[in-house]
């Protein structure tokens, strides 16, 4: 998707920013990954989670949350928000008018 996007950007804007986008994909990949592990410790903290100790029926409901319960969430808002994704329907005349301009 993110080749995608340099294309989209480029046809629009006449900016191609390979490396800005995937800088800038790289930076979310490792923000997300840390909000995620901040809110899973949360979570575990809430409910009273103490480690190398027998849990408590709380603590083994946010256990099965987070590793259950919530990707099932997260996932289903990703699927949602790709519902959304329209470039395919313009694919062919973005690549098609880029190759003109680029041959130009």
């Amino acid at each position: 998707m993110l080749a995608d996007i340099v294309d989209f950007g480029e046809w629009k804007n006449n900016v191609r920013a390979a490396g800005l986008l995937t800088s800038a994909s790289s930076f979310g990949a490792k923000f997300g990954m840390g909000i995620g592990g901040a809110i899973t410790a949360a979570i575990l903290s809430v409910s009273g989670y103490v480690a190398n100790q027998q849990q408590t029926a709380t603590s083994l409901h946010a256990i099965e949350f987070n590793f259950i319960w919530l990707p099932a969430i997260c996932s289903t808002l990703a699927i949602i928000a790709l519902l959304f994704y329209k470039f395919d329907k313009q694919e062919q005349q973005i690549i098609s008018e880029l190759q003109k301009k680029r041959g130009a």
